[in-house]
C-alpha cells in the first residue's frame, strides 16, 4: 500500500512540472541544442567567410601612411638657427589586373565548397 501511494505521489508531482510544447517549439528546441547541427552551421559560416575573403582579395588594396619630423633649437648648442617641421603623407591604391583567371577560379571553388557544406548539412 505504501509503495502504491509513493508511486502515485511521485507520478502526480512529475506531472505538475511537465510542460506542454507544440511540434514547432520542440523542433526549435532540438535544433538549438543539437551539436551536430551546430557543427554544420559553423562549417557553413566558415565556408561563407572563405568565399567572401576570396571576393575581397580581388578588390583594390589601399595603403596610407604618415610621417612627421621636427627639429628645434637646442639651448646648450646652437645646432639650427631656425626651428623646422617636416611632414609627409602618402596614399597608394593597387589592383591586380590579370592573374590568368586564378582569382575567378578560386572564387568558383569557394562557392562550390560552400554548396557542398550546405548539402552535407542537409543530409
Amino acid at each position: 500500500m505504501k509503495n502504491i501511494l509513493l508511486c502515485l505521489f511521485l507520478f502526480c508531482n512529475l506531472s505538475i512540472f511537465a510542460q506542454e510544447i507544440d511540434l514547432e517549439q520542440a523542433r526549435a528546441l532540438a535544433l538549438a541544442n543539437s551539436r551536430s547541427l551546430a557543427k554544420y552551421e559553423l562549417a557553413i559560416r566558415t565556408s561563407l567567410l572563405n568565399e567572401r575573403n576570396q571576393f575581397y582579395s580581388m578588390l583594390p588594396q589601399v595603403t596610407a601612411g604618415y610621417n612627421a619630423n621636427s627639429v628645434f633649437m637646442n639651448n646648450w648648442e646652437f645646432v639650427n638657427p631656425i626651428d623646422s617641421f617636416n611632414a609627409n603623407a602618402s596614399i597608394s591604391i593597387s589592383q591586380v589586373i590579370f592573374q590568368g583567371g586564378k582569382s575567378f577560379i578560386e572564387k568558383a571553388i569557394r562557392a562550390i565548397e560552400t554548396e557542398n557544406v550546405r548539402n552535407e548539412a542537409l543530409g
